[in-house]
């Protein structure tokens, strides 16, 4: 699955996440003739997934370092 592939939602997090819990829980592959899943659709969502949870994982250490950061200044260190 690529971006372009993606169905449009009314949930956006973030305008960098490009998927919801609906995405993730409603997604299927098709399977191969042989039994089995079609390993480029499985890794290309897995890339997405991850590009999403590295998007999220950066703000949020980004967000705790500036909070740190606050906290110091409000207690004076």
């Amino acid at each position: 699955m690529t971006v372009e592939e993606l169905p449009s939602t009314n949930e956006k997090i973030h305008p960098n996440i490009l998927l919801n819990k609906e995405i993730i829980h409603d997604k299927t592959f098709k399977k191969r003739a042989f039994g089995g899943y079609d390993i480029d659709e499985v890794d290309g969502f897995l890339d997405l997934i991850i590009k999403d949870y590295r998007f999220i994982e950066e703000g949020l250490i980004k967000e705790i370092k500036m909070l740190k950061e606050d906290m110091k200044k409000l207690r004076g260190h």
